[in-house]
């Protein structure tokens, strides 16, 4: 993509030449605010876009740093049916009781080939019957 003037007898034309197509403009006047102006309007707001998402990331990572993430074990449908009760759901005593059951009722954390003890964020040793957690950052919990 690129610009060219070309002079003419008639004056000066200015073309923009795609891969398929050729904009041409018949003055300098044209060319900036028919095509240029849009194309800085449309740079500017990509680049909003970019120091926005990269203020985001830079929040994420902060907060990362500063907390462990939770994890919900059981469904996440269910954790919201609290708050739309179903006809079988009576109360909020009976939901939060059948949350912990499942929430506390089993976890299972596939393995891999590759790991020394089947898998590189957990590591159960079952001598001492104790759980070993990696978290993102590294840290062993």
């Amino acid at each position: 993509m690129g610009y060219r003037v070309h002079p003419t007898p008639s004056g000066t034309v200015y073309a923009l030449h795609r891969k398929n197509e050729t904009h041409i403009w018949f003055s300098l006047y044209l060319f900036e605010h028919r095509h240029l102006d849009k194309e800085i309007k449309r740079l500017k707001a990509r680049i909003g876009q970019l120091q926005h998402r990269l203020l985001r990331q830079e929040q994420k990572k902060e907060k990362l740093k500063q907390t462990i993430s939770s994890a919900l074990f059981g469904s996440r449908s269910f954790f919201r049916k609290q708050y739309t009760m179903d006809q079988d759901q009576k109360s909020h005593v009976a939901w939060r009781h059948a949350f912990c059951y499942k929430r506390n009722a089993k976890m299972t954390i596939s393995g891999r080939k590759d790991a020394k003890y089947g898998n590189f964020v957990f590591q159960y040793d079952a001598p001492s019957q104790t759980l070993h957690i990696r978290s993102t950052t590294g840290r062993a919990l």
